[in-house]
């Protein structure tokens, strides 16, 4: 008799335990740190930025996507002290330059990005992180702190690419109907040793050689290769030029 009432209680408590798991009621707390005011934020395609800035309504159906990767990656957010917060499914919004996330309950959010620092994305494809980060300015006001940019490689200099997807009207055939359509763009900009953030006019080594102080660095690495155009072999470079500046200062 004992035996079976342990055994009962014992069952009880692996099916409540079961129970709380699929429930999802160990979810992360901490996710509430930065969740935004405005809590079921799903995207209204017919409030979109427009190329000047605006917010501006759309009746139509507006052609191409907002997001950078449709599909919802594996992500980890990190607070202004650069810890982790949360790991949750993301994607990140161009057209307002915002992070949607899925919560406990797939439900679709927006980060409140005066809370965060930093944020990964695990992309499956290439087996690499993504990762975005604000508190960034240029010379000309062009980047704002509040923007969330790519950081694409490690080290004292940084390449950074803003991310930028307004909403423009094309005419349709015999102008009958207005078509509207994101338009993505990109624009680099460079963080030098200074902390002097310029944005890049061109992604080439000549425009880097005007900006970078180390000119001999720059000389030995064009040494051994003489091509540096796409952002794979400038980001190739930036490596060389931390590693060897970084030799130099100790």
């Amino acid at each position: 008799m004992r035996i079976g009432i342990i055994y009962l209680c014992l069952l009880l408590v692996s099916v409540n335990t079961k129970a709380q798991i699929g429930s999802g009621s160990s979810s992360n707390p901490e996710i509430s740190l930065f969740i935004s005011t405005d809590m079921n934020i799903i995207l209204d395609r017919n409030s979109v930025i427009d190329k000047y800035g605006n917010r501006t309504p759309y009746n139509n159906n507006i052609k191409g996507s907002p997001f950078l990767n449709d599909e919802w990656l594996n992500g980890t957010i990190y607070g202004l002290d650069l810890k982790k917060m949360a790991q949750v499914k993301l994607r990140l919004n161009t057209n307002g330059n915002e992070i949607h996330f899925l919560d406990m309950k797939n439900i679709e959010l927006v980060v409140d990005k005066s809370k965060i620092k930093k944020v990964a994305m695990f992309d499956e494809l290439s087996l690499d992180s993504i990762y975005f980060e604000n508190g960034f300015t240029d010379t000309k006001n062009e980047l704002i702190s509040s923007n969330l940019v790519q950081v694409l490689n490690k080290g004292e200099v940084l390449l950074l690419k803003k991310y930028t997807n307004n909403v423009v009207k094309k005419d349709s055939l015999f102008g009958a109907i207005n078509v509207y359509y994101f338009a993505p763009m990109f624009d680099y900009y460079l963080k030098n040793e200074k902390n002097i953030i310029q944005k890049l006019k061109k992604i080439d080594i000549k425009t880097l050689s005007t900006i970078l102080p180390n000119k001999e660095i720059i000389t030995n690495y064009l040494t051994q290769k003489n091509k540096i155009k796409t952002e794979k072999e400038i980001i190739e470079f930036l490596d060389f030029y931390n590693l060897n500046n970084k030799k130099i200062s100790n």
